[in-house]
């Protein structure tokens, strides 16, 4: 599939579609609980059989990118990110830390801080993008410890902790998935943490996995590539499912790239030919992290084809492809939350 440019995609409209200028401004300035509702009625929407799921997701409670701890110019934070899929009917999901959300209460401006370009959101506006926008939150730990280095209590505290953390303040969803802390080269799950505390003490249906564990449990194609997204009927037994980390980077040696090291930048029709190749009965998790858009001299080139846009980190992606994917989501989708698909498939109460 060749790169795409940043224009958006001309929509079709048929002649009913057209609305009176005043009926569309009576539309553009209805209240945001309107939209929600939509959301929801979809979200819950009944569970047919053959049914194809997605949920787009912002890891870790980010907020937005940042330069020395201010909101960077061209940063496109996790509110514009929710309102715009609302628009088409996709709730975000974001995987909250606790600890980061606490913190964030008493912080500058209302966001923690971290490594000078990491903000993340408070509670309010945690509880904000729920009532607006549909949003049904994850987490990933009380506060994002490395569970294979905690021991049995610690795993529980952490795991458990959370999930009641979140319940407590109305993230009635928060089970569906475990987005457990990773660690840099190594994986942070084993079999008996997922059996035995993820899934068993704490009552998780599932642990997100990056395709180490799940790859080989991925639909493939005719041409020997697989998919990645997770099919009701060959799921991972252990409970490991696979989340699509949609990774940014190629930076150039003239850029201020992250010390941390990088990856090719992730190209966004991949992920949208995973979508239209989809089976049946499958739900393909998107998580994104913090995005940008436009140029920003040595930190990220977000203009033109998409094979030439590049970031100063892996966490830190173009808008304009994140968009792009959500706008040419096939229309069978039902965009929703982990808990719900795995009702759905009767996996979960």
């Amino acid at each position: 599939m060749a790169p795409h440019t940043t224009t958006r995609p001309t929509r079709r409209r048929l002649p009913w579609q057209v609305l009176p200028m005043f009926l569309l401004l009576i539309l553009a300035n209805m209240p945001a609980a309107s939209t929600a509702r939509t959301i929801e009625t979809v979200r819950s929407g009944s569970a047919t059989a053959g049914t194809r799921y997605v949920t787009f997701s912002v890891a870790r409670g980010l907020y937005a990118e940042a330069i020395n701890c201010a909101v960077a110019p061209g940063a496109v934070d996790t509110f514009r990110v929710a309102n715009y899929a609302a628009r088409l009917g996709i709730p975000v999901s974001s995987n909250l830390i606790p600890a980061r959300v606490d913190a964030s209460r008493t912080a500058p401006n209302g966001h923690l801080c971290l490594h000078s370009t990491h903000l993340y959101m408070n509670l309010g506006e945690a509880h904000a993008l729920r009532d607006r926008y549909g949003s049904q939150m994850l987490t990933s730990g009380k506060q994002y410890r490395v569970m294979v280095d905690l021991t049995r209590a610690e795993q529980i505290d952490e795991a458990c902790g959370a999930l009641t953390w979140m319940t407590n303040r109305g993230f009635t969803n928060a089970r569906g998935m475990f987005a457990a802390a990773y660690p840099g080269g190594r994986e942070p799950l084993t079999d008996d943490i997922v059996t035995e505390v993820v899934r068993g003490t704490c009552g998780y249906v599932w642990a997100r996995n990056y395709g180490a564990y799940t790859a080989r449990y991925h639909p493939v194609r005719a041409d020997g590539t697989r998919i990645r997204t997770n099919v009701r009927g060959n799921l991972h037994p252990v409970g490991y499912y696979r989340v699509v980390s949609v990774n940014g980077y190629s930076c150039p040696p003239t850029a201020l790239c992250n010390s941390d090291g990088g990856s090719v930048y992730m190209q966004p029709a991949g992920i949208l030919r995973d979508l239209r190749d989809a089976p049946p009965d499958s739900h393909m998790v998107i998580q994104g992290y913090r995005f940008v858009s436009g140029d920003y001299p040595r930190r990220w080139h977000c203009t033109g084809p998409s094979s030439e846009h590049w970031t100063r980190a892996i966490e830190t992606y173009c808008w304009e492809d994140f968009r792009w994917i959500m706008d040419n989501l096939p229309a069978d989708y039902v965009a929703t939350d982990p808990l719900t698909v795995a009702r759905a498939w009767g996996l979960a109460n």
